[in-house]
C-alpha cells in the first residue's frame, strides 16, 4: 500500500478559510488527545472544548463556563474596541440528569449562529454520541455541516463506538495504536481502503514505536491519502499536513 512518510518535522497546517472535521483514534496513551490539545491551541479563532472528564487543558486563556446559551455569546465590547476571540472551556457533569442533553447543547452553542467560525473540540467523543447516536444538535452537526462554519475535532478509543458519518465527514483520521481489528476494519471500509492492506499499513506504522501514527488525508487523490507519521512535535504543531 502506498504511503508517504514524515519525521520529526511533520508540518501540520490547518485550514482556517473552511471548516474542517479531524478526528483521532487510539487507546490510553497513544497520544490522541494531545495531538488535538495542540490543534485546538493553535487555532487562532474563537473555539469551544467541551470537556466530560476535567483533563482536556485546552490553554491559560480558555474561559470556564456553566452556563450554556443557544447560540455563541454574543461579544461584549466598548465602542472602538476590537473584538477578543474566545476559548470557552464547558466542563459537563456525568452525575447531572441532563448530562446528555447538556452535551448537546454545547454542541448547538458552537454551531449557531451559522456563519460564525467556531473550532469544537470535543474529546471521549463516545459521550455525545452514546449508543453510536447524537442529538438534535450532533446530527446536524454531522449531517449538514457544510452549510455552517464549525470545525470539529474529535477524539476517541474507538471508531466503533461512534457514528458512522465521523469518518465520513472527517478531512483528516490521525490513527494512533488502536488493538482491535474491528477498528481498523471500520475506518478502511469507510475511507476506501482495502481492510487487509490497510491493516499492515496500521501496524506497520505502530511499530515503528511509541506514539507514530497513521494518518489520512481524505481529500488527498486516491493513492495520496496514506501518510506514515512520527511522533509530533508538541507545542509546534497547527493543523493540517501540506504537500
Amino acid at each position: 500500500m502506498d504511503a508517504f512518510e514524515y519525521g520529526e518535522d511533520f508540518p501540520l497546517f490547518l485550514d482556517h478559510s473552511r471548516p474542517m472535521f479531524i478526528t483521532a483514534f487510539g487507546k490510553k496513551g497513544s497520544g490522541k488527545s494531545a495531538a488535538n490539545r495542540e490543534i485546538y491551541k493553535a487555532y487562532p479563532g474563537d473555539k469551544l472544548a467541551i470537556d466530560v472528564n476535567g483533563h482536556a487543558d485546552p490553554g491559560e486563556d480558555a474561559e470556564k463556563i456553566t452556563e450554556l446559551t443557544k447560540q455563541w455569546p454574543a461579544p461584549v465590547t466598548m465602542p472602538g474596541e476590537r473584538r477578543k476571540r474566545r476559548n470557552l472551556h464547558y466542563v459537563a457533569d456525568p452525575g447531572s440528569p441532563t448530562y446528555y442533553e447538556d452535551l448537546d447543547r454545547a454542541v448547538q452553542m458552537a454551531l449557531l449562529p451559522k456563519d460564525h467560525p467556531v473550532m469544537l473540540w470535543a474529546g471521549e467523543a463516545g459521550e455525545l454520541m452514546p449508543n453510536g447516536r447524537g442529538g438534535s444538535a450532533m446530527r446536524r452537526l454531522l449531517m449538514q455541516n457544510r452549510h455552517y462554519r464549525t470545525s470539529v475535532l474529535f477524539d476517541a478509543p474507538r471508531p466503533v463506538w461512534l457514528d458512522k458519518q465521523v469518518l465520513l465527514q472527517s478531512n483528516l483520521i490521525m490513527l494512533f495504536e488502536m488493538p482491535d481489528p474491528d477498528d481498523r476494519k471500520r475506518v478502511a471500509k469507510a475511507t476506501g481502503h482495502d481492510p487487509q492492506m490497510f491493516e499492515r499499513f496500521c501496524l506497520e506504522t505502530w511499530d515503528r514505536g511509541p506514539h507514530w501514527f497513521a494518518l489520512i488525508d481524505t481529500d488527498a487523490r486516491r493513492g495520496e491519502q496514506l501518510w506514515r507519521c512520527a511522533p509530533l512535535p508538541i507545542s509546534e504543531t497547527t493543523g493540517q499536513p501540506s504537500r
